[in-house]
């Protein structure tokens, strides 16, 4: 395959890709999103508090995902989970004992923010669950301007993963997928709305250091999936040498 990153061309088939597994999930409809939920060890909020007053910045984004993806190490974001289970977010999380839940209207849609598809991945051949990355953006800005370069365009409103309802100030999410948003704002967790609650952790309980690479087998989620685990070794160490 040509170059490290996705066209943008490349990108919208992944996108469409995206779409076609949702449909083939069509019975799962949507759910209501109520909070937006980042899991952290204790320490990186007590910093945050302690440290940079209340101001939770963005930092640059891994290699979790799909290697090819235009935003890995190029812009700044803070990753929010969206899945909910019976109205609410998991019960526990592998990334940390300390989640900040932000009602999901409120980040996303009470001021003007741009959405981009970004990613669709897995880690497991065809047999786990599948990621979508959206990066939300504030019009204008650096990391904007790059969006609008490199991603796919949606409309905040109206497309298959994530979308906000005006009249009813509520945001729903595709069950099909684990919707991801990378927020690229700073944002004060000081503010009413924001709220930190202890969660019982899973796994190893904080997230990897530069994240993990998707399953290139999967016939789903890959334009072109490879197909033995030679081929995924040989194209991880082609990547890695670029």
């Amino acid at each position: 395959m040509a170059g490290t990153r996705f066209t943008k061309t490349e990108l919208q088939e992944l996108q469409n890709l995206a779409i076609t597994y949702k449909d083939k999930h069509t019975s799962t409809g949507y759910h209501e999103c109520i909070s937006l939920y980042r899991n952290k060890p204790s320490d990186y909020y007590d910093n945050i508090m302690q440290n940079c007053g209340g101001i939770m910045e963005p930092y640059i984004k891994d290699d979790n995902g799909d290697p090819r993806s235009p935003i890995n190490g190029k812009i700044n974001g803070l990753f929010f989970g969206t899945k909910h289970f019976h109205g609410e977010p998991p019960y526990t999380s592998p990334f940390g004992s300390k989640r900040l839940t932000i009602p999901a209207y409120q980040l996303l849609y009470a001021t003007r923010h741009n959405m981009y598809f970004a990613d669709f991945y897995c880690f497991n051949r065809g047999r786990s669950s599948h990621y979508v990355t959206i990066v939300v953006t504030t019009p204008g800005t650096m990391a904007d301007r790059f969006c609008q370069q490199k991603l796919i365009e949606i409309r905040p409103s109206n497309n298959p993963f994530i979308f906000g309802e005006r009249w009813s100030k509520s945001v729903k999410v595709s069950c099909a997928f684990w919707v991801e948003i990378f927020f690229t704002n700073d944002i004060d967790i000081k503010q009413d709305w924001a709220e930190l609650l202890v969660c019982r952790t899973r796994g190893q309980g904080t997230s990897s250091s530069n994240g993990f690479r998707k399953n290139m087998l999967c016939a789903q989620c890959n334009l072109h999936p490879l197909t033995t685990l030679v081929d995924m070794f040989a194209e991880m160490l082609h990547l890695h040498c670029k």
